[in-house]
């Protein structure tokens, strides 16, 4: 992803939803399940963990490739 801050020793990884919004993501929410979307590809997908809160499941695409596995500490705001 492009124009994101790293917090050097911060515990858990946060992605927020505007910043997806401006890189021209879309997002469907169904039963507890956020869905990102470019285009036709889907980027991510989170569960509801909380009421505004997602946990990454499965992996990260970019650019058609899987480059990041997701671990417990990745959450979606």
């Amino acid at each position: 992803m492009c124009d994101v801050r790293h917090i050097t020793d911060l515990r858990k990884n946060l992605i927020f939803l505007g910043i997806l919004d401006r890189n021209r993501c879309s997002f469907e929410f169904e039963d507890g399940v956020l869905k990102v979307s470019k285009k036709a590809m889907t980027v991510m997908k989170g569960q509801r963990l909380s009421r505004n809160i997602y946990r990454l499941l499965g992996t990260i695409v970019v650019g058609g490739a899987i480059i990041v596995e997701s671990e417990l500490g990745n959450i979606i705001l």
